[in-house]
């Protein structure tokens, strides 16, 4: 479970991300000193969801953890605003309107057993 501080860390990093990209041209760095903390470093499976008036605007992220939390919402931010096919890319008039959902996954777990159930579809 991510702090309140490490939440806000990841939104406002999320619209820096995407705002640096739309003006200039150039991908976010920071400086790992600059985070609230290790969490941050772990390696985790992210989705940044952006919306625009209550509406799907842009979705892309991963389910394996191949980058750090942080470096992941830093990608998947400018994939989600960019990349994401279904959508044009979006534009730094759209910005100011856009709500930023970042979802981060729990570490995968190997299942050591799966059951199937049969359903009876008869009616």
């Amino acid at each position: 479970m991510l702090s309140y501080a490490e939440k806000k860390f990841l939104l406002i990093l999320a619209r820096r991300s995407l705002e640096k990209y739309l003006k200039e041209k150039e991908r976010l760095e920071i400086d790992e000193e600059s985070l609230p903390s290790e969490v941050l470093k772990e390696k985790r499976g992210v989705f940044v969801t952006l919306w625009k008036n209550k509406e799907l605007r842009g979705c892309v992220g991963d389910l394996e953890g191949n980058g750090e939390i942080y470096q992941s919402v830093i990608d998947n931010s400018l994939a989600s605003g960019l990349l994401d096919n279904r959508f044009l890319p979006l534009t730094i008039n759209e910005l100011a309107e856009i709500e930023i959902e970042i979802s981060i996954l729990s570490p995968l777990k190997k299942l050591s057993k799966i059951s199937l159930y049969r359903c009876n579809l008869e009616t």
